[in-house]
Formats: C-alpha cells, structure tokens, sequence
C-alpha cells in the first residue's frame, strides 16, 4: 500500500516537474527506515522508478 502510495505521488512530481525533490524525500525515508527489511523491499520498484528519471537530478 504505501509503495502503491508512493508511485502516485512520484507521477504528480513528474506532472509538476519535482522529480528530484520526490527522490530525496523518497532517499530519507529509505534511510529514516532502514531496519524495516520488508519494507525497504517494497520500496525498491519505487526507487528504481525515481533513479530511472533524466528530471531525477541536476547534472553536476
């Protein structure tokens, strides 16, 4: 359910232009919750969906 969740609100940040805000907030989850095995695996479709982005993060 909450990576359900979370894939909604990664395609309302990609309709707003907010891809890199939505994959550092989506980063400090996975950290603030790291303990939480099955958890962080429901979490890996997401996070590779955000890291696949061009608009994910600025080119430094």
């Amino acid at each position: 359910m909450a990576a359900g969740l979370l894939l909604d609100l990664k395609a309302i940040a990609e309709e707003r232009g907010t891809v890199g805000e939505f994959a550092h907030r989506l980063q400090a989850i996975r950290e603030r919750h790291m303990r939480k095995g099955r958890f962080i695996e429901r979490l890996k479709p997401v996070g590779s969906i955000a890291g696949n982005s061009s608009k994910s993060q600025p080119a430094s």
